[in-house]
């Protein structure tokens, strides 16, 4: 089903909102005064690309494909895709890349005092060494995304090592089905004996079947669930946001804890 109008307003209020957040956590990450050079480096060249990338591709498909797009050109779907693939990536290295800023900054290490393994840090309960140095009320918030982030991990791996997100350019009901069905053996007729302005030709009447529905998904046969990518791309960013600004509220007041120890562990000075 297409949007309503109230439910388009809502995505571009919402999507201005968290592009807004967005920018203003890729500026606090680029001017923060972190304590390790290795987390600045994981903050200044690490997170703020990839928070300028996630901004940019929400920009570019909802200009590619508005959420009032009823048919969009094989084009648009095309950047779209694309634009959505790379987004999905930095989702994915951008909540890696604060794991590390955090790690760096408290200089998270194993049992035996060795630095974790990149495949050691992480944000999820799995990342035990990690998990355990997150104050509780972190932990917490963390524990409340799991079905987000199990959603990221199952659309990143697929993207990455199996099966690459699609848009489908039409729904197709139980007739419509029935018709694309013979058009494609029409279709590999023209392809075996060469006819590929007619293979182009009957690829056209297949796509004015059905009506367009504004979905992402991987692989028909892994039981993937399609999901409709304008909210989606907005539920990413504004999670990636949020775990963001935690985080650094965490760092920030860990960090002011530190130095008023500090202050009071200073001798006294006598007259």
């Amino acid at each position: 089903m297409p949007y309503t109008p109230d439910e388009i307003a809502g995505l571009l209020a919402e999507s201005q909102k968290w592009t807004d957040r967005c920018r203003d956590l890729t500026a606090a990450t680029i001017s923060r005064p972190y304590s390790s050079q290795r987390a600045r480096e994981f903050g200044v060249h690490g997170l703020s690309r990839r928070l300028n990338m996630l901004e940019h591709c929400i920009d570019r498909v909802f200009e590619s494909i508005p959420p009032d797009e009823a048919s969009p050109s094989r084009v648009s779907l095309m950047d779209s895709t694309a634009f959505i693939h790379t987004f999905v990536i930095n989702v994915y290295g951008a909540i890696d890349n604060l794991a590390h800023i955090w790690c760096a900054e408290w200089d998270i290490r194993d049992k035996r005092k060795r630095p974790l393994a990149p495949s050691r840090i992480g944000l999820k309960p799995d990342n035990e060494i990690v998990w355990m140095s997150l104050p509780a009320d972190l932990q917490a918030y963390l524990a409340e995304h799991q079905q987000w982030f199990a959603y990221l991990e199952n659309y990143r791996h697929a993207l990455a090592h199996r099966i690459p997100l699609y848009i489908p350019p039409r729904q197709l009901g139980t007739a419509d089905q029935h018709s694309f069905a013979a058009i494609e053996a029409q279709r590999g007729e023209a392809a075996a004996q060469g006819d590929w302005i007619r293979f182009d030709e009957l690829g056209g009447m297949q796509d004015q079947l059905g009506s367009f529905e504004p979905h992402i998904m991987h692989s028909y046969g892994e039981a993937a669930q399609p999901v409709r990518f304008h909210a989606q791309l907005i539920c990413d960013i504004a999670t990636v946001v949020e775990i963001g600004e935690n985080l650094f509220r965490q760092l920030d007041a860990l960090a002011d804890r530190r130095r008023e120890c500090r202050v009071s562990q200073r001798p006294v000075q006598s007259d």
